[in-house]
């Protein structure tokens, strides 16, 4: 054989009259399932997102909240100062509690938690039992008092003031109505709603002034320098104005 003829491509055959092969099947049906498949994820994709950051309309149909309400505070143990506008203010002396009462939308506030020492609730019901009284009579003179608090931040959470000094390279607090070393008195000054805390602190030896100004928008404080004294002046390092206003939660021991 020739080398040009090597190279010549054999002919096709030819197909017999009136044969029709059979073709193999297109696979056109898998890519649009696929196609649809991916449109749906895509879909639901924004969907979980929206309802993650859903915000409600005024065409929520969801049920309304639980509105908030504020207890009203019991003022028996307190004395009226003065009536400023709209606001009453009280105060309790044997823990330097200061009361507001609103008139107008009778929302009334302390600024400390109004809470007796363990020791005190314990002898008064040991008094009231050597006395002799009925259980039911015990029961409604009974003050609960906080179960996860000690003496120290049963102090700071009733007082107006606080006072934070060092001792022996650790940071310690006493309060103008702490439990021990420590006494105070609210005198008014004789300007227009002004009222003057005195504290002072037997250990350490500090004293200071605490001037009150209730007004009817509010209480403004002011605690002159100059007005401060006593041997371990320089062992304070702070001073904390009402740190449990508006305090709530925590454990008390009921009877």
């Amino acid at each position: 054989m020739r080398f040009n003829e090597s190279l010549k491509i054999p002919p096709r055959p030819r197909r017999a009259a009136g044969a029709n092969p059979r073709r193999a099947p297109r696979a056109r049906g898998i890519f649009p399932r696929c196609g649809a498949g991916l449109l749906c994820l895509v879909l639901a994709i924004p969907a979980s997102r929206a309802e993650s950051v859903y915000v409600p309309t005024a065409h929520d149909t969801r049920p309304a909240p639980e509105t908030a309400s504020l207890p009203r505070q019991d003022f028996t143990a307190y004395t009226l100062l003065c009536e400023a506008g709209p606001l009453r203010y009280w105060w309790r002396e044997d823990r330097d509690i200061l009361g507001i009462e609103n008139t107008e939308n009778g929302i009334t506030l302390k600024t400390g938690v109004d809470l007796p020492f363990s020791g005190d609730a314990k002898d008064l019901v040991k008094d009231l039992k050597r006395e002799g009284l009925p259980a039911a009579e015990i029961l409604s003179r009974y003050e609960p008092y906080a179960d996860d608090l000690n003496s120290t931040y049963v102090g700071i959470a009733n007082s107006l003031v606080t006072v934070e000094y060092i001792d022996s390279d650790k940071t310690k607090q006493i309060s103008s109505a702490s439990e021990k070393n420590a006494s105070s008195t609210l005198t008014p000054t004789g300007a227009p709603g002004e009222y003057r805390l005195s504290a002072a602190f037997s250990s350490p030896e500090i004293s200071l002034n605490v001037y009150l100004t209730l007004g009817p928008e509010g209480i403004r404080y002011r605690i002159p320098r100059a007005e401060f004294s006593g041997r371990d002046l320089n062992s304070l390092c702070g001073i904390l104005l009402t740190p449990f206003l508006l305090a709530s939660g925590g454990r008390l021991n009921v009877l």
